[in-house]
């Protein structure tokens, strides 16, 4: 996110709200979380296959964003999807954002998560990007697939599929 925002928490934060509310105004779009107590530990959204935000919703997360963060952030996200968009394969929800807090890393919460939402969207291929290389390997944990691989004013990004846990997908990746 540091590509995005730069290293300001508090912009990190406009940012994830603002984008947030955009994926929440899509027909079902869902929303996963793991806590203890009141603390949040984990949490996910997944993005139904060929929904779009109205336009009135891009222009109000575009409005937030570029107050809250600098018509660069938007800049850049904007760019980021433009690029990543075309990877996509028809019929995969898009998992937008999977994260743990660091204190609760490597007790198994993202994968909890996916076993929700497997639960949730029973059959359905999963599809992701990542630009942070350090993430590839725990996708890979979690039954994910690197399917394209690419550079963005040095930012580098990996789209990654998942077929469903009952169907068999080929391994493409070179030896």
């Amino acid at each position: 996110m540091d590509w995005v925002c730069g290293p300001n928490e508090a912009m990190l934060r406009a940012w994830f709200t603002a984008t947030l509310a955009l994926s929440e105004s899509l027909p079902d779009a869902r929303r996963y979380a793991a806590a203890r107590g009141d603390e949040l530990l984990a949490s996910a959204v997944l993005s139904p296959p060929s929904q779009k935000p109205g336009v009135s919703r891009q222009l109000r997360w575009l409005l937030a964003t570029g107050r809250a963060c600098g018509w660069r952030c938007v800049q850049r996200t904007l760019r980021y999807l433009r690029a990543t968009e075309p990877l996509k394969p028809s019929g995969h929800w898009t998992l937008e954002f999977i994260g743990v807090a660091s204190q609760a890393r490597g007790q198994g919460l993202a994968r909890v998560l996916l076993e929700r939402i497997e639960r949730s969207v029973p059959g359905a291929p999963l599809f992701l990007t990542t630009a942070d290389p350090r993430n590839v390997p725990m996708y890979r944990h979690l039954g994910f697939i690197e399917r394209h691989a690419l550079e963005l004013d040095g930012l580098s990004i990996t789209a990654m599929t998942r077929a469903p846990r009952d169907a068999e997908e080929p391994d493409t990746r070179r030896p």
